[in-house]
């Protein structure tokens, strides 16, 4: 959870470069949640609005991004 908080607060410096939000996803593997969890809260501290879409299929992630969505899918594998 340490390192996907770190991953979280590094994309977030990139990703708010281009937009000053981003939604995330995860799957319904074990550790999905508390992942997802960490990630966004790395996203926030670097000044991100995160927008939590939950248990979501990968391909929506990839279909928000694709629509020029700044996106995250957190799977667990």
């Amino acid at each position: 959870e340490n390192t996907a908080f770190s991953i979280g607060v590094e994309l977030g410096k990139i990703m708010r470069e281009y937009d000053k939000s981003v939604f995330v996803g995860h799957d319904a593997r074990v550790h999905g949640r508390s992942l997802f969890e960490a990630l966004s809260a790395g996203l926030q501290s670097s000044g991100l609005k995160v927008y939590d879409l939950g248990l979501i299929p990968t391909p929506v992630a990839y279909f928000a991004a694709f629509n020029e969505i700044n996106g995250i899918q957190c799977p667990n594998s």
